[in-house]
């Protein structure tokens, strides 16, 4: 009977991006979810805009596409000109979501920019709509009130009050050399944010179902108003499918490109440098390891920039998801937020 109702299903993924066009790292998790969907034998297609190259997907996973405005090269940076998210985009979304749904559809959002034309599909009958909640965006844009309450689950800042001390908390991570008028900048643009959140947690409670990335996350979710305990599900990302083990010669130009010595130990930090991911809390960590263990070595792999270098932290732009298998296989330690 299972195999029967999984048969009866197609799971629909829709993202704004898709490998090879994958600004983080929720690109690569919808991929290897498509996959795992697929080998499950749940007929899988992923629903992404049509940015240039084809989207590059797992055996027997199948795309639709729909036209942007523009053409832009492969990669993890580069410029929609404000298109993901405008009324343009929204609507040729639902225009596409409707026009190829199908009976015993069930639609997963990947990330937030897809929500408003999601919804906008499913006042014209699209079916249920489940989406995945990967950071504390629908919940503070700064993030600060929640790395500091020290109760479980952390509750996040309520009142205008509460926001501008948030606000001035998660500047104090910055750069000390910031310059006070960028940081007065980034107290105004985390207020307006604030407008955004609520906006954004109003649209979350509207879908029918959410799937947190943890069990952890899924309290967090609900202590703060977000879903309700029927209508949230814990599934975790599924790790990346194993590719070829990289060559000596693979390694041996990581370790180049990194400065990083044979006799070094290297741990290996991925994901955005940002207080929401915690990197203060890692670095405070890495500074006690650097002390006990000579020679270790933190290289984070991410955007972002909270903490300067040091003889035993190094900054790194991201790296594509299929070129860390090399990293993986130097370091000694991983970590991901």
């Amino acid at each position: 009977r299972a195999e029967l109702r999984l048969n009866a299903v197609r799971a629909v993924l829709v993202n704004a991006f898709c490998p090879p066009y994958a600004p983080g790292g929720a690109e690569y998790s919808m991929v290897a979810l498509a996959g795992g969907l697929a080998h499950a034998g749940v007929e899988t297609v992923v629903v992404t805009p049509r940015w240039g190259a084809p989207p590059e997907l797992p055996e027997g996973v199948s795309a639709v596409t729909f036209a942007a405005p523009r053409v832009v090269p492969p990669g993890q940076d580069f410029a929609d000109g404000g298109w993901v998210g405008s009324p343009a985009f929204n609507e040729a979304l639902a225009q596409t979501l409707v026009a190829t749904r199908r009976a015993g559809d069930v639609y997963h959002l990947q990330g937030y920019h897809v929500v408003d034309g999601a919804l906008a599909a499913a006042s014209r009958g699209l079916g249920p709509t489940l989406l995945t909640v990967r950071d504390t965006q629908a919940i503070c844009p700064a993030g600060w009130c929640m790395m500091a309450d020290t109760a479980w689950p952390p509750t996040a800042c309520r009142t205008w009050t509460d926001h501008v001390r948030c606000a001035w908390g998660n500047l104090s991570h910055q750069p000390e050399t910031l310059p006070s008028w960028r940081r007065a900048r980034g107290v105004a643009r985390l207020l307006l944010e604030a407008d955004k959140t609520r906006r954004l947690r109003a649209q979350l409670n509207r879908l029918g179902h959410l799937v947190a990335v943890s069990e952890g996350f899924r309290e967090v979710l609900l202590h703060n108003g977000i879903g309700r305990p029927t209508g949230v599900s814990a599934i975790y990302n599924l790790p990346p499918a194993p590719g070829p083990a990289p060559t000596a010669e693979a390694l041996a130009a990581w370790r180049h490109r990194l400065g990083v010595t044979a006799t070094q130990r290297l741990i290996l930090a991925v994901g955005k440098r940002s207080l929401g991911k915690g990197t203060p809390v890692l670095h405070r960590a890495m500074a006690e390891v650097a002390r006990d263990i000579p020679g270790a070595r933190v290289v984070a792999i991410g955007k972002g920039r909270l903490f300067a270098e040091s003889a035993w932290w190094t900054n790194h732009p991201p790296v594509p998801g299929p070129e860390l298998a090399a990293l993986y296989a130097l370091a000694e330690v991983v970590v991901v937020p």
